[in-house]
């Protein structure tokens, strides 16, 4: 997989990250009671660097300076099920192993 390909995945994985829980909370569903995983802060730190390509710092913050990581992985432990963020952080340990 090329780095492009890897950093589109990342982008399309990141979107429904985001949208999933918007949706569901407008539809008034729990999606995840169970505590998530824990996450390294290495895996913390990947985060940053992808959501900064995405949302980069221009005349304004990028998601770096605005700790985009920290709501990604509070909105992966909060509104996904364990087997999501299995997948989720597998597929970004691939994405940092490319």
């Amino acid at each position: 997989m090329k780095r492009r390909e890897a950093l589109q995945h990342v982008a399309l994985l990141m979107g429904s990250a985001l949208a999933a829980p918007t949706i569901a909370g407008a539809m008034g569903q729990v999606l995840n009671t169970a505590p998530g995983l824990a996450v390294t802060p290495e895996q913390e730190a990947l985060l940053a660097e992808i959501a900064d390509v995405i949302i980069p710092t221009t005349s304004t913050p990028g998601a770096k300076a605005a700790g985009a990581q920290k709501f990604i992985v509070r909105v992966m432990r909060d509104c996904y099920p364990k087997a999501d963020q299995e997948a989720f952080y597998n597929g970004l340990a691939k994405l940092d192993a490319d």
